[in-house]
């Protein structure tokens, strides 16, 4: 059986109290790290504030450095929810539509339709979404 790895991320506390502690994290594209960055204008460098549960009453500071840690099996599951599940109801959707129409306009309309639909759901249930990823401060 294989044991499960850790995604890390460094990151400072933004903001910590007895329930939630805050932390920005810098998201890199694999852009950032490529020599010719400042030729091609594709890099990307996004701060993201990640919320994590304080287990065991941990107090951090506002300024501390810490280390962000979630299962990668949680990783898998965003890359689902977020991009493949998204893919195949989009490309279901082409399939469909384009057996029971014949105009492209119709085709491409149902598939952002059927996709904005999705992603309203998802956002919907975004609180029961939240508490099945688990973050952790090193």
């Amino acid at each position: 059986m294989k044991s499960d790895t850790n995604i890390c991320h460094n990151g400072i506390v933004v903001e910590s109290n007895n329930e939630k502690t805050l932390v920005k994290i810098l998201s890199l594209s694999a852009c950032a790290s490529c020599y010719a960055k400042g030729m091609c204008n594709l890099s990307e460098v996004e701060e993201k504030i990640i919320e994590v549960s304080n287990k065991g009453n941990k107090q951090f500071n506002a300024g501390e450095e810490v280390t962000i840690i979630m299962k990668q099996s949680q990783g898998n599951k965003a890359l689902l929810l977020s991009y493949l599940i998204p893919f195949l109801i989009v490309l279901l959707t082409l399939f469909v539509a384009g057996y029971l129409s014949d105009s492209e306009a119709v085709i491409g309309l149902s598939a952002l339709i059927i996709l904005a639909v999705y992603y309203l759901v998802l956002y919907s249930f975004r609180n029961q979404i939240k508490h099945s990823f688990d973050f952790e401060i090193e």
